[in-house]
């Protein structure tokens, strides 16, 4: 009985994270690439499962187990109906319209028609799966198995089922199945499930236990009652976690590296942590001194700006993150219920869940100017255990006066005046580097036996690091975070001169000297000697010059090669890259551009399917310049709205420079498989006096088409040399991309 609750629960779980990336996948080229697709769709997965564990709860309270089994077995066979997983195709069809007819109406309005599509395309059946998880563990504590008094060993293999589902997607389901074939897939697994589920259920009425809770299922190691303030912790326990996750996920991508699928590792993490709290027998007791030991290092890395080498300041965080979350989740697992109050329990749970998903997703890029929610979370995660200790949390006065010292000593140190009566302390730490951060963690080292000491130390520390950067913030003229990241312009010397940076975390995005002989002159990867430059300069005076579209704003740099008569359109994702580059105080390409400039706001495939046929003479494709694409830009289907707004002889110039993934055999894939000729430039110097090595395809109907542009030479045949498969918006493997000969880690 025992194996076939454990592998059902594990069928279920697996299913349920299989299912997030396969119909997000379905739906990235109807919506475009705007964070409010992932924000609304993760807000939707995290509210079904919160309504999936309240309807197990109520159903199994009212009904009792047995009649809930019944029950719950006919809502999984009522959610079969909408099998297979799709879109459909009349939502399709009446958001596409409405895009055309009526672009200010509600059936335009992407957050309802998409809540819309993932309602009509998986809302059932993930309810019904989010639901099974607690559902099976109190059948099962209603059974007459020696271990039914203590049915959480399921919650591990519930865990664990997700972790494997979530490394096995990219890894081989994206990469075996195209998009159709893994919704079909998914169905027969889900026929699958409902058999085991019926299976359990019948072994439930045939062998479980009446419907009053018996004597032989308590457990004197489980709470017998549980209390407000029990709801209380196991909220708060457990939405820290899920804080950090996506906190820390957001900080090592924009900060560190922006790798594709960085965010499988640290979720994978996060599950294995609930296997490892649940475990029976695991006594987490010392868990939380190695947190504090391995936040240690992390705050060095963190107060410091440290991001190299990549092969040590990952595992750090990975590592700080892991036992921290590790902490908080033995600290609810050592507090759980007796079965009769298992559902309740996971009700609680997900709440904790969805309001650090909230936190996260929403509040923190509406009230912070940087990437602060990290931090914070690691603040609370510690708050949190040390309330979770008991009376052990009682406050003393030296939790308040220990981190007042150290934060002041810091301040001393970092300082440095010498109207204080210890400026001879400034004189002996101006000699080492950062010595105020060594002393500030000798404290933490000190109160590392109190979680709250701790906690108030990491909170003065971090605090004060924000409010003192110490990366020379008189350089740092303008910085604004929305749901797209952190924009961030600065002031660079580069070659004796200086210039104004715009960088997106770790990636720039375009440069300009605004005082100088160099203002009107394209830099960057725009240099007159790069792909986009040459492209620029051989269509010189021809018609196709009259309309130019480029894909991605940045800084404006493609407006340096604008001339009278010319219309350049802009498409561009992120309203605050716009009110940037038209700012005269940072950028000026686009005001000092002869062209006419349009900005079109909103995703670009999407909005160059309104464009008229054959405007543009050239279509420059930057939107993912940085090392995480949107794979919708990239696919055939998306190329091929690219060629409709493409005039009969125009050029496609797509920039791949990555430094995680070759995109050359994506592109030429795709280009072979549309019959396009090709070619790369691939510039390592150039005049520009601020350059930067650049990769740039360039894709025409016929070579005659690029031949003013291979005359110069230096053009490279696009060459396929891993055999990828052309994307499509049925098939993408960004996994088969990615370039590990390039990745340095030791210098990166």
């Amino acid at each position: 009985m025992r194996i076939l609750f454990i592998f059902t629960i594990f069928a279920g779980s697996a299913l349920l994270f299989l299912v997030q990336p396969l119909i997000a996948k379905e739906l990235l080229p109807i919506f475009g690439g705007s964070p409010l697709v992932w924000n609304t769709s993760l807000m939707f997965f995290q509210a079904m499962l919160l309504l999936g564990y309240l309807y197990a709860h109520h159903s199994i309270r009212l009904l009792g187990a047995k009649r809930q089994a019944i029950v719950h077995c006919l809502v999984m066979v009522a959610a079969a109906a909408v099998l297979p997983l799709r879109v459909p195709e009349a939502l399709r069809a009446a958001y596409e319209n409405a895009l055309v007819t009526a672009p200010n109406g509600l059936l335009a309005s992407p957050a309802p028609m998409l809540l819309a599509m993932l309602v009509a395309s998986v809302g059932l059946p993930f309810f019904a799966l989010s639901a099974g998880a607690p559902t099976l563990q109190r059948w099962f504590a209603q059974t007459s198995d020696p271990q039914a008094k203590d049915p959480y060993f399921l919650y591990q293999a519930s865990n664990l089922a997700s972790m494997f589902a979530l490394l096995g997607y990219p890894l081989w389901f994206e990469r075996v199945f195209a998009l159709h074939e893994q919704s079909v897939d998914w169905s027969w697994g889900y026929a699958v499930l409902l058999i085991l589920m019926a299976a359990c259920a019948i072994r439930l009425n045939l062998g479980g236990r009446a419907a009053t809770e018996p004597e032989v299922a308590e457990n004197p190691d489980l709470k017998a009652e549980i209390t407000r303030k029990d709801k209380v912790m196991w909220v708060f326990l457990a939405a820290c976690p899920t804080a950090m996750l996506g906190a820390m996920t957001t900080y090592l991508t924009t900060n560190l590296a922006p790798i594709p699928l960085l965010w499988v590792l640290p979720l994978a993490l996060y599950l294995v942590t609930f296997v490892v709290a649940f475990a029976k027998g695991f006594n987490g007791r010392l868990v939380k001194y190695y947190a504090m030991a391995a936040l240690f290092l992390v705050v060095v890395f963190m107060l410091k700006r440290l991001t190299q080498p990549l092969w040590v300041a990952l595992p750090i965080h990975f590592l700080g993150f892991f036992l921290t979350a590790l902490a908080c989740h033995w600290e609810i697992a050592k507090n759980r219920p007796r079965p009769q109050h298992l559902t309740s329990f996971y009700v609680w749970i997900s709440v904790g869940g969805v309001i650090g998903g909230f936190f996260v997703a929403i509040v923190a890029p509406l009230v912070f100017n940087t990437l602060a929610e990290y931090p914070v979370s690691l603040v609370l995660a510690f708050v949190a255990i040390a309330l979770a200790q008991g009376p052990e949390s009682r406050l003393k006065w030296q939790d308040f006066a220990v981190p007042a010292v150290a934060i002041a000593l810091t301040l001393l140190a970092r300082q440095g005046s010498t109207d204080f009566t210890m400026g001879w302390l400034y004189r002996v730490m101006q000699h080492f580097d950062y010595a105020w951060i060594y002393l500030a963690l000798l404290a933490m080292v000190i109160c590392a036996m109190r979680p709250m000491r701790f906690a108030f130390v990491l909170l003065g520390l971090l605090g004060f690091s924000l409010y003192f950067d110490l990366q020379r913030p008189q350089d740092v003229i303008y910085r604004r975070r929305d749901f797209f990241g952190v924009l961030t312009v600065s002031k660079e010397r580069f070659k004796g001169d200086t210039f104004h940076v715009l960088l997106n975390g770790t990636i720039i995005h375009g440069a300009q000297q605004l005082d100088g002989p160099r203002r009107f002159i394209a830099s960057t990867y725009y240099t007159p000697t790069s792909g986009l430059g040459r492209a620029l300069t051989a269509l010189g005076d021809t018609p196709l010059m009259d309309h130019v579209a480029s894909v991605g704003l940045g800084v404006g740099t493609t407006a340096a090669y604008g001339r009278q008569g010319m219309n350049l359109d802009f498409y561009e994702i992120n309203p605050q890259v716009e009110q940037m580059a038209r700012n005269p105080n940072l950028f000026t390409y686009l005001s000092d551009s002869k062209a006419t400039i349009r900005v079109l706001i909103g995703d670009a495939r999407l909005r160059l399917r309104t464009a008229p046929p054959g405007l543009y003479g050239l279509i420059s494709l930057d939107a993912f310049s940085s090392d995480a694409i949107p794979v919708h830009l990239l696919t055939r289907e998306a190329l091929q709205t690219y060629l409709r707004a493409l005039a009969p002889h125009g050029i496609i110039a797509v920039h791949i420079s990555n430094r995680f993934l070759n995109l050359e055999p994506v592109v030429c894939a795709d280009a072979d498989d549309l019959g396009l000729s090709g070619c790369e430039i691939n510039t390592h110097e150039s005049a520009a006096i601020y350059d930067t090595p650049s990769m740039w395809v360039l894709l025409a109907r016929t070579p005659a088409d690029l031949s003013a542009i291979t005359r110069g030479g230096r053009c490279n045949p696009l060459t396929n040399r891993q055999h990828l498969r052309a994307w499509t918006d049925d098939y993408s493997n960004v996994l088969a991309a990615l370039d590990f000969q390039s990745m340095d880690w030791r210098k990166r």
